[in-house]
């Protein structure tokens, strides 16, 4: 398994939360203004629970799935209420519901190697059946890769007892992503690597397949007042 094992599990929840938790404040707003005050919310790659325990306190029921384990592991820890389960959002069965979420680009990740367009429109025709009417789903897309000259982005990342380098470059349509990762342990630091492969999706596009299934949509720069990057859009859809 080469995604999100244990030290960047750790990394991801210790040093880059702020996303889960600026959307997921922004996401409950629009619940409510929606008048989805309570009931089960499914939160596909829920990660390490941040938003998802943001929704339990809000009142909601939560159902948390991701495909990572070491992620699995620390939301136990954080949210021992949730509801918690290990399965691709691409094949994992949902129950019926009243809002379904896809927070920091998840609906990208080739970690299930069957993501596509095609697989992808399958994924929102069971998120259709399982909504209730007036259910929502809200989710964000990486669109492109902004970069400088050479096509290549690089990110450096320290925290108190980790530090992380992450190198992107996309080609038709791919996005790979090598990161590096260094967490203390003891006395020394221990280094381990992954790459991951993410699939560009337009929220044009996505928005087009959205409507083919029934959905009502909008495509949007951000959640409420949480703006986005450009290269990437978040993607509010309605049952109706």
């Amino acid at each position: 398994m080469d995604y999100y094992q244990e030290d960047l599990a750790y990394i991801h929840d210790s040093g880059f939360g702020d996303f889960a938790r600026n959307a997921g404040v922004e996401v409950i707003t629009l619940l409510q203004n929606k008048g989805i005050l309570d009931g089960l919310v499914v939160d596909l790659s829920c990660g390490t629970v941040i938003f998802s325990e943001l929704l339990l306190a809000s009142g909601y029921d939560v159902l948390g799935v991701d495909i990572s384990a070491s992620m699995l592991d620390i939301a136990r820890r954080r949210a021992p209420s949730a509801t918690l389960m290990q399965a691709s959002l691409l094949s994992v069965e949902l129950p019926s519901c009243r809002a379904v979420t896809i927070l920091g680009e998840g609906i990208n990740y080739l970690f299930d190697e069957a993501n596509d367009l095609s697989t992808v429109t399958r994924l929102f025709e069971r998120i259709y059946r399982a909504l209730e009417p007036g259910g929502l789903l809200a989710f964000d897309t990486y669109q492109r890769l902004i970069a400088p000259k050479g096509g290549t982005q690089t990110i450096l990342r320290e925290g108190e007892d980790w530090t992380v380098f992450a190198q992107s470059t996309a080609e038709a349509g791919i996005l790979k992503r090598y990161i590096v990762n260094f967490r203390k342990m003891g006395e020394g630091y221990r280094r381990t690597e992954e790459t991951h492969l993410v699939r560009l999706y337009t929220g044009q596009d996505l928005a087009k397949s959205l409507r083919e299934v029934g959905f009502k949509v909008r495509v949007c720069q951000g959640y409420g007042g949480f703006a986005l990057a450009k290269s990437r859009a978040v993607l509010i859809a309605r049952k109706p």
